[in-house]
Parts: C-alpha cells; structure tokens; sequence
C-alpha cells in the first residue's frame, strides 16, 4: 500500500562558520562519504574514509539520518527484550535508537561494510555490538533476531533482493523488517540542483552520484524489487523537510564528505561550484540563510511469519 502522512521536521546543526575549517561545529572536513559504500571501503587506517565517517556522525546523522532512524524505530516498535539488527549502519545512528528501546535487557548488533565507520560508530554507541559484514551475506544463523531495519543503503548494495531476502532470513517468526529509501530525486528538489549543477560543472559522472541516493526512487521501482523478492512487505512513503545551516554548508559537505565524488572535484571545480550554487539554489534558501529542501523516503515493512 502507498500513502503520504503529513511531513515532520529533520533537525539541524547552528553554525555561523565554515564546515571544512577545525574550529566549526562539524570539526575538520576532508575527504569522507557520506553515504553508505558505492564502492568498496578503503582500509580503517584511511585518514580520508575514518574523516568521512566523521562528517556522517557530525552533519548527516542531525541534518538528516536521526530523525528518519527514530522514525523507522516508531515502525517496527521493538520490546524492551528485543533482540535487534540494523543493517548498513553507517555511525549507528539506526542502532543506537534501537537501543534506546530495547535496553538493558535486549540487545543491538548493527553491520557494515566501512571499517571507519564502525569505528566512530563505537565511540558514540557503547551498546551496540559492530560488527564489519556483507548484507548480501549476512553472517548469522537463521532466525536470530526479532527486529530487523536498514536505513538507506539498500539501493548501494550490488544485489538488493539477495540483502532483502538474508535480512528476512535472520529474522525470527512474528518478527519485524523495515527498510528504507530514498523517493525520486525531484522529490528532493535541492538535491537535484545539485546533480545538474555537478554535471554541467565536473561532468556527468559526478552528478551521478548525488543521483545515486535516489536510484530506488522511480515510481514502480521500489515495489518491483519487493515483489521479485516474494516478501509480504508493505510500502508507505513519508516526507520530510531538511533543513542545513546555509546552502554554502550544504555544497561542501556532499562534495567532501565521500571520497568517490571528491575525487572528481579538484579546487578549480569546487570554486565554480560554489560561486554557481548560491543562484541555483535560492529557491531553497530563507531570509535567514537557513536552506530547506523536502525529501521523500519510502519505507518497507513486514511481520514474518
């Protein structure tokens, strides 16, 4: 089934100076992703990768990613007993609201592919087991927890029906599944300024890859993956409003914050970026310099039984 609710308000960072200088909110920006992995994760000793995870945890995670894990946990409401995974972590964000639920006497294990952001991931959850893994091979037994959600790494995975299918596998009778993706890109209005922007400045290449967080957003394309994997899943999409300090902010921190796009931006592109970017997205700029976009998510979730 397929519905719109009315839109909730993502959370922002306040700043007044510059995210990729040491003395912002948002400490140093280098090189990062800001995403879960499109390619294989560099070594943990990657100073550009374990930077990256850091600009997740400190930009992403409160500009988006914490409200929509909060969301996700409302949906598959676990016990205070549960037993629960969250796979493509990221930092955790995910995990640690689950943990939130099911603490103390329930248990979290979270996966991901990307050695840094575990890393920074178990400097800020405690709780939370991390363990490095493949959600095309998740290694567990089946049925081994109760709850079972990922927040928007599946349309990054190379085979997304085998991922549904393992997560489904790890999961217990009467247990509950919830996954999310992004909607289409023109849902996501700013961001798909962003990609022209990007391809009429770096090349078709580099605007590919904001477009890659939406590539499950096409209308039919969501649905056709759930029912090729023969699950009883149901779809339901949800609007929200992201909201980032200023546009500047919002430019440089999906430029350097993963290091397959900033590979493709030297300093003369990244100038012309910025100098372009204010006029391209005015629309979504307020008097208070604040940028707001809307973003769809749609979200699949199922009880096995």
């Amino acid at each position: 089934m397929t519905g719109n609710p009315p839109t909730f308000t993502m959370g922002t960072v306040p700043t007044t100076s510059d995210p990729t200088t040491s003395d912002s909110p948002v400490g140093p920006l280098l090189h990062g992703s800001g995403h879960d992995a499109v390619v294989s994760p560099p070594p943990p000793e990657s100073d550009d990768w374990l930077a990256a995870a850091t600009v997740y945890e400190r930009c992403f995670v409160p500009w988006i990613f914490e409200a929509w894990a909060n969301e996700l946990t409302a949906r598959l409401d676990p016990g205070p007993c549960d037993t629960a995974l969250d796979v493509a972590c990221g930092t955790g964000v995910l995990a640690r609201s689950l943990w939130d639920r099911v603490r103390p006497t329930g248990s979290v294990t979270a996966v991901d592919l990307s050695a840094s952001m575990l890393e920074v991931a178990r400097t800020v959850s405690p709780g939370v087991d991390f363990r490095q893994g493949d959600a095309d091979a998740l290694d567990f037994p089946d049925e081994s927890f109760d709850i079972v959600g990922s927040q928007f790494g599946l349309m990054f995975f190379p085979d997304p029906q085998r991922a549904l299918s393992e997560m489904w596998r790890v999961l217990r009778p009467g247990g509950r599944l919830a996954v999310s993706v992004w909607g289409s890109i023109d849902q996501a209005p700013a961001y798909g300024a962003l990609a022209a922007l990007l391809t009429e400045t770096v090349g078709p290449d580099a605007g590919a890859m904001i477009e890659s967080y939406f590539s499950m957003g096409s209308p039919g394309d969501f649905e056709a993956l759930i029912e090729a994997s023969g699950l009883p899943l149901s779809l339901s999409d949800r609007t929200s409003i992201v909201r980032v300090p200023d546009a500047d902010d919002f430019v440089l921190v999906e430029l350097r914050g993963w290091p397959p796009l900033a590979a493709l931006v030297d300093p003369d592109d990244e100038q012309r970026i910025r100098e372009a970017a204010p006029q391209r997205l005015a629309p979504w700029v307020g008097a208070n310099e604040q940028l707001t976009t809307p973003i769809t998510a749609r979200i699949a979730l199922g009880i096995k039984s």
